[in-house]
Parts: C-alpha cells; sequence; structure tokens
C-alpha cells in the first residue's frame, strides 16, 4: 500500500513538473471569423475616379489609383465578387483576382488588382453618388437628382442608376447636377454637402461625390 502511495506521489509531481495538470495549456486564440477584401488600382490619373463593388455588399470609389479596402468586411466561408460598377468615362478598367472564398482564419484578403488603361473615348460621362453618415437602423432617406430617384437603407456609398453627360443641360447649365433629399429618414434630418454643381467637357473627373449627414 505505501509503495502504491509512494508511486502515485512521484507521479502526480512528474505531471506538474511538465505542466499536465493545467487544464487550458496550449489553448488556441480564437481564429479571425471575418476578413477585409482590399487590393490596388493601377493606371489611373489623379482625379479620376473607378467605382467598384463587393457583390450586392458595399461600393466604394477609388479617385487617382492606389490601394483600397472595402469597409465591410466578410465572414469566413462566404464568397466575394469585386467588379466595376461602370468603366471610368476616358479609360477601360479590369479586374483580375476580384472573386473567391475568404478561407478560414485570415482577416485579409488583399488580391484584387485593378488596371487601368486611356479609351479611345473622350471624358464625356460621369457618375453622381451620395455618401450616407448617421442613418439610423432600420430607417430609410430618399434622395433625387432630376427625374432620377434613390432611395438609402444604410450608410455607406450609392450610385444614381443614371450616367450623366457632361455635354447635356441640366439644373440651368452643361454637366449640371442637383440632389436634393426628397423624403427625410423618420426622426431625422439629413443635410447635404457638395449636392449641386457642373462638369465641363473637358473636366478630367468622372464621379460626384455628394456627403450627406444625417441626424
Amino acid at each position: 500500500m505505501r509503495n502504491n502511495l509512494l508511486f502515485l506521489t512521484v507521479l502526480t509531481a512528474a505531471l506538474a513538473a511538465c505542466g499536465g495538470s493545467s487544464t487550458n495549456a496550449g489553448a488556441d486564440t480564437a481564429a479571425p471569423t471575418e476578413a477585409a477584401i482590399s487590393g490596388a488600382v493601377s493606371g489611373m490619373p489623379t482625379g479620376v475616379t473607378v467605382l467598384l463593388k463587393n457583390g450586392d455588399v458595399e461600393t466604394l470609389a477609388v479617385t487617382g489609383g492606389g490601394a483600397f479596402t472595402f469597409n465591410k468586411k466578410v465572414a469566413a466561408g462566404l464568397a466575394y465578387n469585386v467588379t466595376l460598377v461602370t468603366q471610368p468615362s476616358g479609360y477601360n478598367c479590369n479586374v483580375l483576382s476580384g472573386s473567391g472564398t475568404v478561407p478560414q482564419g485570415v482577416t485579409s484578403v488583399p488580391t484584387v488588382v485593378v488596371t487601368c488603361q486611356p479609351a479611345a473615348l473622350a471624358f464625356a460621362n460621369f457618375n453622381v453618388g451620395v455618401t450616407v453618415s448617421g442613418l439610423a437602423s432600420g430607417q430609410s432617406v430618399t434622395f433625387a437628382n432630376g427625374a432620377s430617384v434613390l432611395t438609402v437603407t444604410d450608410n455607406g456609398l450609392y450610385l444614381f442608376a443614371d450616367n450623366y453627360a457632361k455635354q447635356a443641360v441640366y439644373a440651368g447649365r452643361a454637366g449640371g447636377y442637383e440632389v436634393t433629399v426628397k423624403t427625410n429618414p423618420i426622426g431625422q434630418t439629413c443635410t447635404l454637402t457638395g449636392g449641386s454643381g457642373a462638369l465641363s467637357f473637358g473636366d478630367f473627373a468622372n464621379f460626384v461625390n455628394v456627403q450627406v449627414s444625417c441626424k
């Protein structure tokens, strides 16, 4: 009996020395569950904007090229699909490595590449978008730009469906635009910055980003 007790005492001491008594030893840190989708745009001059979207999740404006990161992350195991909203006026762009499935255990998928080169077309058209901030959860706000109407239900960048011609007369001038709030969210008022103006035919700019603050 004494021999058995001695054996158990020695065994317990040996396990303690090796860390065998710790129930959480070597426990792994929880793996990341979502990742940011990012990449880079090349071939775009200063002032020219390429509009990208990741499926129906988010739209992103990248001006002048360089690195970009979508704000809304994608959960591990789900698909991402980065495409062009429209070709920027005067340029042809291609998206490489823009789609796939987010791997388990990563925080970033930085593999999207957008390459652009000048096209034969003049810088004749432009898009109009709104970047909304402060919109309360479950609310919506509706904007108008002439006959175009856009309803937004979340914060972020959203585009009017129409592509506007710089030589067309609108809001009293060629290449004009005039964004207004058609319907405010319940209990909030949204104000615009840069909601009206005009782009001339010779402008390199191809995108108007109206800032919207809801309070």
